[in-house]
């Protein structure tokens, strides 16, 4: 008996019989049925797809825009989202060949529906969504997030007590305050530059850093925004009866 090392595997130059039509590669419950279907039930015309009506021009015709929409539903639901990626698939995937129908557009061709067609593609695809839905194709219990921070509404940041509102409220008073003694300190070193520039007639550089910023006046007009809501959340708390706000 002949010792074999690994799995037999077919030669490239071998000859063989394929399926005789290109429907036989594609299952009876391929998703990418879903979205012939879909798509061929739709108005494209009315939906605002360019080149939806008849072609009666000169020079070579457009594609449909029906096919280039199913590709693009084809990508929405198998995140490619790129047209050099998704003019890929339809030369390699066997599941695009079926729902395109073998057509192979380039893939400036491919962004060109995308720029062209922006609002009729966000409605085909809202479309799209609660048809899915409706068949219980897209459950919609599990949403995953990876790699995204989001504020929460219900966090522990959100939530205001009496204490941290008052706490909140005397340190925003001690930054404004604070603020308050810089352009004071500013205002004694432009009035003490001006005196020396009385009996000098060179320019100061206290003068220079005496000026007030826009910087610092935006700053400080950001604390004084801030204590307005402190003061606004209080002013809730206090309504509601209750000890917390959010």
């Amino acid at each position: 008996m002949v010792a074999r090392r690994y799995q037999k595997v077919q030669s490239r130059n071998q000859m063989m019989m394929y399926p005789f039509c290109l429907d036989d590669y594609v299952s009876a419950d391929n998703p990418v049925r879903v979205i012939d279907a879909f798509v061929d039930s739709l108005d494209m015309e009315a939906l605002g797809f360019r080149h939806a009506d008849a072609y009666g021009g000169a020079g070579q015709p457009a594609f449909d825009p029906a096919l280039l929409l199913k590709l693009y539903l084809y990508g929405y639901q198998e995140r490619v989202r790129s047209s050099r990626r998704l003019a890929a698939e339809m030369r390699r995937n066997v599941e695009v060949m079926w729902l395109c129908q073998n057509a192979q557009p380039s893939y400036r061709t491919i962004a060109g529906f995308r720029r062209n067609n922006g609002k009729a593609l966000k409605a085909a695809s809202r479309a799209f969504v609660a048809h899915c839905r409706e068949l219980s194709l897209i459950g919609g219990s599990t949403v995953a997030i990876d790699g995204t921070y989001m504020k929460a509404l219900a966090g522990v940041a959100s939530f205001h007590t009496k204490r941290t509102l008052a706490r909140d409220l005397e340190r925003v008073e001690a930054l404004i305050a604070a603020y308050y003694r810089q352009l004071a300190e500013a205002d004694g070193e432009s009035d003490g530059a001006a005196e020396d520039a009385v009996s000098d007639d060179a320019p100061s550089d206290a003068a220079a850093k005496g000026v007030v910023s826009p910087d610092s006046e935006a700053r400080l007009e950001a604390l004084n925004e801030r204590k307005r809501k402190i003061e606004a959340l209080s002013e809730r708390r206090q309504e509601s009866g209750e000890g917390q706000v959010s």
